[in-house]
């Protein structure tokens, strides 16, 4: 603000009054003398014109007579007003009859110029004569100093009453303006705000402008405590975050450095230093770049991740493994975020036994799964000689049966088959858990595929006298794995029929919801308790069953349940204790068309007819003995045998067969080898060659199916199957 501009507000109103009364007052002073010399005029112009009216009459008569001593004494007389400048009378002929003056009035007055006043003198005779004229010139002189006492009153008056009215404002401006705003300004040096004290406004103040200034002033002071309140505490906090942060910097246990946005080391804590064994003075060179100090294995890794993470401004993890001097390895978790600009912060975990224990995990895991598929295959066969031996009892194949030798021969395939199931739910188990199940999804007709389970399980429904209440639709289809459906549909219907009580009744049923189809099977059985719904789909939980003589694992709805998952669907129950169970499925839907795949009745087969060769290749004795039996079904039908890969060549080549039944697992050559040398001659390339394997890990099987096998039947296999299976490859070689 410039030097000279007065510094309080009665200074300035004050210099503010005067600028404009100034202005103002010599504005109307300048339009006052202007209008009040118009009025000046007009006055005297009106009062000579009186004048000139008191001698219009005998200056009529001197210009009728003309007369010049009368016309000159009416002129004098008029010259006898201070007012009047000159006087001149005209004859009719404009002639003067006479002309007096004052001498030197324009000079004086400074006025050039003045209208002066013309009178036409009328005949005292006839009014509508002239006889002569009258010019009348006013002396300005006069004229001019009226004006000046008439603007000079003006002026004064205007001049005094400014005067009046500033000091009254000066005085109301101090009174009510000055000297509250000086009550607030002492009053406001006194408080302490931060003790709680408050801005009182005057007397007098409280609603207009200066009391809402206090009002303004208290909330501003308030506001100004709170945030200054707030920032002590910030700061308390930050301070306090800042020595939580270097006691966890310094004694964490995991490492932790800063970076520049160079890989150079800004900072790091003792953990660091001790996980990467480097000397603490290496910290401190100008030089030392986080990759010098890692010296892993792969640094080429760690730059582009710390690249990533500069260029990208996200974070970056990265596992590395750093060698040590006793040629050890250590294995680091590192995760890299970027801070702020140029600033990465690197924390580092030692993870050597969490590797060390994942590949434990990871070789246990390979070992279970190995396990398990020995397991598979040494119990798979043993159970082909049993269950294909009863089935060949139980048709008769060896030598009629009484029925009690029936009935024994019926428990052995049914524990059998008890058996096979356990085994192969296990394996599912193990190949859902390892994430190695291998799902074929394809367009399946659901309603043949419910006819047939139904079929498979009504003579057990029959036996233990429930009814299965079959109701869908003619035509359904979904988008799902076959083979795991059945699967699935068989656990569900097997389980309602086993847990339901003498007399009851299983309901099965099928219908679209939205774009699933909903697969439901009710029972009537005892029901299950609300408390134990969490246990329905844990691993070998039985709920209380495993106390009575109903056989089962506890694995079959954990299995069905991930395979419905997998197969995009989900699976659930419902159930009242006393009433029964409900469970459900859904499935993706499909699209229903003529050409939709079905699973077709089994025809009776006529066996009369059927004629072939077929060489069956098994290492063991007992599984050669098996089939033999089951090919005396097949009168027709010439079924050679050899015990190893080579002689099932050599057989092969000798022969000519229609068909090639070969085990997977053969001593020295395996039975994959074999069919890649069958495939690999060309007078045995189209011999339909047929796994048959205890080896029933779903990837064993993907593998011989691309390989070449035509079809792959898993032992212990069902004999009609493998009959029917033999039956078509024969009638299509024909």
């Amino acid at each position: 603000m410039r030097h000279w501009f007065p510094a309080n507000i009665l200074a300035r109103t004050l210099l503010f009054l005067l600028v404009v009364s100034g202005v103002t007052g010599g504005v109307f002073i300048a339009f006052a003398s202007s209008v009040i010399a118009n009025y000046s005029y007009r006055q005297t112009q009106g009062r000579l014109n009186e004048l000139i009216d008191t001698v219009e009459r005998t200056a009529s008569i001197a210009c009728y007579l003309n007369d010049q001593p009368l016309a000159a004494e009416v002129a004098q007389g008029l010259m006898k007003n201070s007012e009047v400048a000159s006087v001149v009378i005209y004859d009719i002929g404009k002639a003067e009859l006479a002309n007096f003056s004052r001498p030197g009035h324009f000079l004086e007055s400074g006025i050039s110029e003045i209208a002066p006043i013309h009178r036409l003198i009328l005949s005292p005779f006839s009014p509508d004569k002239v006889v002569g004229e009258l010019v009348l010139v006013p002396n300005p002189l006069k004229i001019t100093q009226r004006i000046d006492l008439d603007v000079g009153f003006v002026r004064n008056l205007l001049i005094f009453e400014l005067v009046v009215l500033g000091g009254v404002v000066l005085v109301m401006v101090s009174f009510f303006v000055i000297r509250p705003i000086g009550q607030v300004s002492d009053n406001l040096h006194a408080m302490d705000a931060c003790a709680g004290d408050t801005l009182a406004s005057p007397r007098g103040h409280q609603d207009d402008e200066i009391g809402r200034l206090v009002d303004d002033v208290n909330a501003l002071a308030k506001q100004l405590v709170s945030a200054l309140h707030e920032e002590q505490n910030l700061r308390l906090q930050h301070e306090a975050g800042e020595k939580k942060y270097l006691a966890i910097f310094d004694n964490a246990k995991a490492g932790i450095c800063l970076l520049d946005s160079n890989s150079r080391i800004v900072s790091c804590n003792p953990a660091f230093i001790q996980m990467i064994g480097m000397d603490v003075a290496l910290t401190a060179e100008p030089n030392a770049t986080f990759l010098n100090a890692l010296c892993c294995r792969d640094p080429n890794s760690i730059g582009k991740a710390l690249a990533r993470c500069q260029d990208q401004r996200v974070t970056v993890t990265e596992e590395i493994e750093l060698p040590r001097p006793d040629s050890s390895s250590v294995w680091l978790h590192l995760s890299l975020t970027p801070i702020r600009q140029g600033l990465v912060q690197c924390i580092i975990n030692d993870i050597t036994e969490l590797t060390l224990a994942k590949q434990a995990a990871e070789n246990a895991n390979r070992a279970k799964s190995e396990f398990l598929t020995n397991m598979s295959h040494e119990l798979r066969t043993p159970l082909n000689a049993i269950i294909g031996f009863a089935q060949l009892l139980e048709m008769g194949g060896l030598s009629p049966l009484i029925n009690e030798q029936k009935l024994a021969v019926g428990h052995i395939i049914t524990s059998s088959r008890h058996l096979l199931i356990l085994i192969n739910e296990i394996l599912d188990l193990a190949c859902i858990e390892n994430q190695k199940l291998n799902l074929y999804t394809d367009k399946v007709a659901l309603v043949p595929l419910l006819e047939e389970v139904v079929l498979l399980l009504r003579p057990t429904a029959t036996a233990r006298n429930v009814t299965i209440i079959p109701s869908y639709q003619s035509e359904m289809a979904i988008y799902a794995d076959m083979l795991r459906v059945r699967q699935v549909i068989l656990n569900l219907l097997s389980n309602a029929i086993k847990y339901n009580r003498e007399g009851g009744s299983v309901g099965l049923s099928c219908e679209v919801s939205g774009d699933f189809v909903r697969i439901t099977v009710a029972d009537t059985g005892l029901g299950i308790a609300e408390g134990r719904y969490t246990e329905i789909f844990q691993p070998f939980q039985r709920l209380g069953a495993e106390t009575t003589s109903v056989e089962g694992t506890g694995i079959g709805l954990v299995v069905s349940k991930r395979l419905v998952e997998a197969m995009g669907g989900s699976i659930g129950f419902d159930s009242v204790m006393g009433v029964g169970s409900r469970f459900w499925v859904n499935l993706p839907k499909a699209a229903v068309n003529d050409r939709s795949a079905g699973i077709a009745t089994k025809a009776a087969m006529d066996l009369s007819d059927i004629s072939g060769r077929v060489i069956y290749i098994d290492d063991c004795l007992i599984n050669i003995k098996v089939m033999l039996h089951i090919f005396r079904k097949l009168p027709g039908v010439e079924l050679l045998t050899a015990n190893t890969a080579e002689c099932g060549l050599e057989l092969i080549c000798q022969e000519s067969p229609d068909l090639v039944l070969m085990d997977i697992n053969l001593p020295e050559m395996s039975g994959l080898e074999a069919l890649h040398l069958l495939k690999a001659n060309p007078g045995t390339a189209l011999i339909p060659v047929v796994a048959v394997s205890a080896a029933a890990m779903p990837k064993t099987i993907d593998e011989g199916l691309k390989a070449g096998f035509l079809a792959y039947l898993t032992k212990p296999f069902d004999v009609p199957n493998l009959l029917e299976l033999v039956i078509d490859i024969l009638k299509k070689n024909k």
